[in-house]
């Protein structure tokens, strides 16, 4: 997975190399760093997480062989039980 990004230092932008998933949703929290490419500065990625996170469970539901309607299904189930646990 490629993730869009912003060098702070010389303002190059772009995409990451390919990541394994895992990887790119720890460098999209925040939990690893990667350097730029040009000038081995921390990046900052200006890709939404909700996005990041969206597009890996797509894709690990694909590998697993799940329907993108299966998937929105359980998200929803398991939105819907912890604003019910939120509320009690």
């Amino acid at each position: 997975m490629q993730l869009e990004f912003k060098c702070p230092e010389c303002r190059a932008a772009g995409l990451t190399p390919d990541l394994p998933e895992d990887k790119a949703i720890a460098v999209t929290l925040g939990q690893l760093r990667l350097g730029c490419p040009h000038c081995s500065s921390i990046i900052e990625i200006t890709e939404p997480r909700a996005q990041v996170l969206a597009r890996a469970k797509v894709s690990a539901a694909a590998a697993a062989g799940e329907s993108l309607s299966d998937v929105v299904r359980q998200a929803l189930q398991a939105e819907v039980e912890r604003r019910a646990a939120e509320k009690k």
